[in-house]
């Protein structure tokens, strides 16, 4: 888990659309119903944790349109046909990713880290 502060809150349908800054200025993307934001009084400037499981994370040798963290791989380790890397961006943040056999993976390999918003939970 993240800690994050909420910097904008914007409607996208059903959802809104959180813009999280992470300590050190990395940016993270939130989709959650409206509900979920009233209920959990979710408002721009509050504090929150996003949750990001290690399997919805994905690793890219481009930046995402969507948006995408630069990182350096720290340390990786096999665990049977997966792969676990921790990873680490040029602000600090922290991030663990399992992801199939990545033959290019290596230890500071420089990497992008790819979260899709609707995989960003969201705990006060």
């Amino acid at each position: 888990q993240l800690h994050a502060r909420v910097e904008e809150i914007k409607d996208d349908g059903v959802n809104k659309r959180l813009t999280l800054a992470l300590h050190g200025g990395d940016i993270l993307h939130s989709s959650i119903t409206t509900d979920s934001v009233v209920q959990m009084g979710i408002e721009k400037g509050c504090e929150v944790y996003a949750i990001i499981k290690a399997s919805d994370v994905e690793l890219k040798k481009e930046p995402s349109k969507d948006g995408s963290l630069s990182c350096v791989v720290l340390q990786l380790k096999q665990v049977g046909e997966m792969v676990e890397a921790v990873l680490q961006s040029r602000a600090g943040t922290k991030i663990v990713a399992v992801v199939s056999a990545f033959n290019e993976l290596r230890v500071g390999l420089e990497i992008f880290v790819c979260v899709k918003s609707s995989n960003v939970l969201i705990g006060v």
